[in-house]
């Protein structure tokens, strides 16, 4: 899998990613944060949102929930992006019913580990 310092991505997009990803980190249990979609395949347009896989520990709260959407509100703001977390445990991910659906391929094949 690829690394966001290897990717095509505007200098601004990589600053808010790498802000969230810190961020988040603090926020939840999350293990492992991959970009993926049009920004990490490099074919995103001025349109595109940022969308984050995040890999947690384990089944995360409504109250952590909300603690993502609040903790990338200001960075959005800053940077004028939008960001799409989408958030899973890493055992449901890499055994459970994600392991066979679309976008685990999609995943594999072109995310980008932050």
């Amino acid at each position: 899998m690829k690394n966001l310092k290897n990717i095509r991505i505007n200098q601004k997009d990589r600053k808010a990613i790498t802000i969230a990803s810190k961020r988040l980190k603090k926020t939840i249990p999350v293990e492992r944060i991959i970009l993926f979609g049009s920004k990490a395949r490099g074919d995103d347009d001025s349109e595109s949102d940022i969308d984050l896989l995040l890999l947690t520990k384990r089944l995360i709260t409504w109250n952590e929930r909300k603690a993502i959407i609040d903790s990338l509100y200001d960075i959005q703001l800053d940077y004028d992006v939008i960001f799409s977390p989408f958030v899973v445990p890493t055992k449901e991910w890499y055994e459970g019913t994600f392991s066979v659906m679309p976008i685990y391929n999609e995943v594999l094949r072109e995310g980008a580990i932050v």
